[in-house]
């Protein structure tokens, strides 16, 4: 996903995210949504957890906003995400 970043955010996405390394775009995209990620996070309650040998779903809620989920895998012993943000569930 390190990888993947700079390209699809940093070349082609919008001109604000441009950059040439994954921790310069994400930096852009986290400081850009900021306000957004801290207001959610007071509110998450997670609804379920959905795993398939190394692969999993996570569904969850915030207040006033359809539900959501995440992309996760494990590596060795830790969980991680697959996607740079949550998405609506569908």
């Amino acid at each position: 996903m390190a990888e993947e970043i700079p390209e699809t955010y940093g070349e082609n996405g919008p001109p604000q995210l441009h950059g040439g390394t994954c921790a310069v775009v994400m930096s852009k995209l986290f400081k850009e949504k900021h306000g957004l990620l801290v207001a959610d996070a007071r509110t998450l309650k997670v609804l379920a957890v959905r795993i398939k040998r190394n692969r999993g779903l996570v569904m969850m809620s915030f207040s006033g906003m359809p539900q959501r989920d995440i992309m996760v895998h494990r590596e060795f012993a830790a969980w991680k995400i697959d996607e740079t943000l949550d998405t609506k569930l569908g």
